[in-house]
């Protein structure tokens, strides 16, 4: 997991009234802040998820979901330069893929960023793949909705299929509602 997204996870902790001293000292050897483009263990990441959720008496599903929704803003501002100020939210899904992921992986070889692929099935409505060891469907989910509100679209979202339910990978239907 890189650095930029675990200290996006530090600043959603406090946002949550959780004071990342709290999470150092119950998830073990967590620094202060963490180097932006240095790949780190992916179990530091789920094991502050797991404390955030613990303290706020809620899953780590529903903690990913949010997180997802909190980390939009982050990437969006973070890799602006990769993506047309004149896409639109169909457009960005089209070639989240080939673009940004695919400079995030140029920048870092080490980085193992998600497989992600749309496909347009019609001029509202979207096929959209996820794949990744890490199966954080949840933290997609929260960043396809907060996605569409940035780009003010209303969507809806149906899972055809789930990882953490045996499949391959996660599909779902985006429907765009005008």
């Amino acid at each position: 997991m890189l650095g930029y997204v675990l200290n996006a996870l530090q600043a959603f902790s406090y946002e949550n009234g959780i004071e990342w001293g709290e999470i150092q000292n119950s998830s073990g050897d967590l620094p202060e802040r963490f180097i932006a483009e240095q790949q780190y263990p992916d179990k530091l990441f789920l094991s502050v998820i797991e404390e955030i959720a613990k303290r706020k008496m809620c899953s780590q599903e529903d903690i990913l979901e949010q997180f997802g929704r909190f980390i939009i803003p982050v990437f969006m501002n973070t890799f602006s330069t990769l993506y047309s100020p004149w896409w639109d939210f169909v457009e960005f899904l089209l070639r989240l893929d080939d673009s940004i992921h695919r400079v995030i992986q140029l920048r870092n070889p080490q980085t193992h960023p998600p497989f992600v692929k749309a496909f347009r099935i019609h001029h509202n409505f979207l096929h959209f793949e996820y794949f990744s060891e890490r199966k954080l469907c949840s933290m997609i989910e929260g960043m396809l909705y907060r996605l569409s509100e940035e780009f003010h679209v209303k969507i809806s979202v149906k899972k055809v299929s789930c990882m953490k339910e045996g499949a391959q990978l996660c599909t779902y239907y985006i429907h765009i509602n005008q």
